[in-house]
């Protein structure tokens, strides 16, 4: 039987930022990260990235909004928005922020005059001065609307390179039906390429792991380096994963423990679409939720929607 998350704090984006000029017009959340002291927020609708703050006690904490940034993206730059946000917290002297976009049309001319249409998802890295730079991520996927929804970045001990971790939508990384049958998740690992982040291996979810899909994921890796608490977000199954990975061989450690989020008097978390750790003890975790992709939105979920949340392991 899972555990329910204990609810600390919660603030709708809007609210946040209504004072704060230069950001999204509408606010859709996709990924959250926390970088040094600071959580930033992206949104699958619009290029900027939100700064907030958590401030006051732990029993009573509070989202303060602080401001919008605007990564300077490459010249003729397509993308609308990001999937996911990470930073690597191994490496100290990595200020970047990396942030997947889902998937992307790719179209390449054969010689016999017939077009090859692929779908390849992308990593824009954003250094400290917030210029951006584009990678593609050298793994094929099954569309535009079922790529990569989360991402994130450890350091390798045997090269001392990163590697990129990009968490797959659909069950066993496909669409349509195979996609939403539970038990089959999938984390593909990309190293530095030339212009690319090429594909290394693949990592398994634990079969324990029955989500019909997943959103984000987050890890923090121990001061060796060896191992890493990771969290994983299931929008359409409403729950989070935690388990351990050793990162010498990317083999999970135990089947890990799942989490209900709850309800209360105000609702229920419906949307939900980011996670990431808020404390190096792994004991506190930030949710930002999305909103409904259709007109008609569940009265029940509707206080807790485009919002970020609070919450600590029980």
């Amino acid at each position: 039987m899972s555990k329910k998350l204990i609810l600390r704090a919660s603030g709708k984006i809007e609210d946040l930022f209504k004072k704060i000029s230069g950001g999204c017009k509408k606010f859709s959340p996709s990924g959250v990260v926390k970088y040094n002291d600071d959580i930033f927020v992206v949104f699958d609708n619009c290029v900027k990235v939100a700064r907030l703050a958590v401030i006051g006690p732990i029993t009573k904490p509070i989202f303060s909004g602080k401001e919008w940034l605007s990564p300077t993206l490459p010249k003729n730059s397509i993308i609308e928005g990001f999937a996911g946000i990470s930073c690597n917290s191994m490496k100290y002297n990595d200020d970047n922020l990396y942030m997947v976009v889902e998937a992307c049309r790719r179209i390449k001319k054969k010689k016999s005059g017939k077009k090859k249409i692929w779908y390849n998802g992308k990593v824009i890295t954003v250094a400290k001065n917030l210029k951006a730079k584009e990678a593609w991520l050298d793994y094929e996927l099954p569309s535009k609307v079922k790529g990569f929804e989360g991402v994130g970045i450890i350091n390798n001990q045997e090269d001392d390179q990163p590697r990129l971790l990009a968490l797959c939508e659909g069950n066993c990384c496909r669409t349509g039906t195979p996609s939403k049958i539970p038990g089959s998740g999938r984390i593909q690992v990309f190293k530095p390429g030339v212009n690319k982040w090429e594909h290394d291996i693949q990592i398994s979810l634990p079969d324990s792991v029955r989500f019909i899909d997943y959103s984000e994921l987050d890890i923090i890796a121990n001061k060796k380096g060896t191992d890493g608490n990771v969290v994983i977000l299931s929008n359409a199954s409403r729950k989070i994963w935690v388990g351990k990975l050793n990162l010498i061989n990317f083999e999970w450690q135990g089947r890990g423990v799942v989490y209900d989020f709850p309800s209360n008097k105000n609702g229920e978390f419906c949307f939900v679409k980011g996670v990431a750790w808020l404390d190096d003890k792994c004991q506190k975790i930030i949710v930002v939720s999305n909103s409904k992709k259709s007109k008609q939105n569940e009265d029940k979920c509707i206080n807790y929607k485009q919002s970020i949340h609070l919450f600590e392991l029980p």
